[in-house]
């Protein structure tokens, strides 16, 4: 089971959300004035991740989190398999 790193701002995921991502502290060395609430884009082996109703899909940030040991953004599950059509 996944222990939700420290949130410095915003919430965690939670299991329904497929269109949220939960960015780490670090993002702010590459966009600085990225907030809660903004909308982001994605990608996936180098691909824009794509909805099913768009071309592309862009992921609301509602967290921003320390302690994720300079690791990438986080998504669910769910909204992962939905927006890259893979299921790993």
């Amino acid at each position: 089971m996944l222990i939700p790193p420290q949130i410095l701002e915003g919430r965690w995921l939670n299991p329904g959300d497929t269109d949220a991502v939960v960015l780490p502290a670090s993002i702010r060395q590459t966009m600085p004035d990225v907030q809660v609430g903004d909308s982001v884009q994605l990608s996936v082996a180098d691909r824009p991740t794509t909805h099913s109703l768009r071309s592309v899909q862009s992921w609301q940030v509602i967290g921003i989190a320390g302690g994720m040991g300079g690791g990438g953004p986080c998504v669910t599950q769910q909204g992962f398999e939905r927006a890259s059509g893979r299921q790993d």
